[in-house]
């Protein structure tokens, strides 16, 4: 990605069952960073912001978006949606 994004943006649809989100950002070294910030526990649409840490080699790459359920008893059916992957960079 071009620039040094402090943040990605990602709006999701879902029945809120409670799964965990994380993107993969791999640094201009190599190194793989998984960025998990939240659980999505509401329904219907919202927006999840994935704050870069500090110290990040750029540029970066997107390696993956995912979804997992952390609960191993859980037992659902649902779709999840996903639009708008946004970059944000500063200033």
């Amino acid at each position: 990605m071009a620039g040094q994004p402090t943040a990605f943006k990602l709006w999701v649809r879902s029945e809120g069952h409670d799964q965990r989100t994380r993107l993969e950002v791999v640094d201009r070294n190599g190194t793989l960073h998984t960025i998990e910030p939240a659980f999505i526990t509401e329904p219907g649409w919202q927006q999840i912001t994935y704050d870069v840490p500090d110290g990040m080699a750029y540029p970066v790459s997107l390696r993956r978006i995912f979804f997992n359920e952390i609960n191993p008893d859980a037992r659902y059916t649902g779709t999840l949606v996903l639009d708008e992957l946004t970059a944000v960079a500063a200033g």
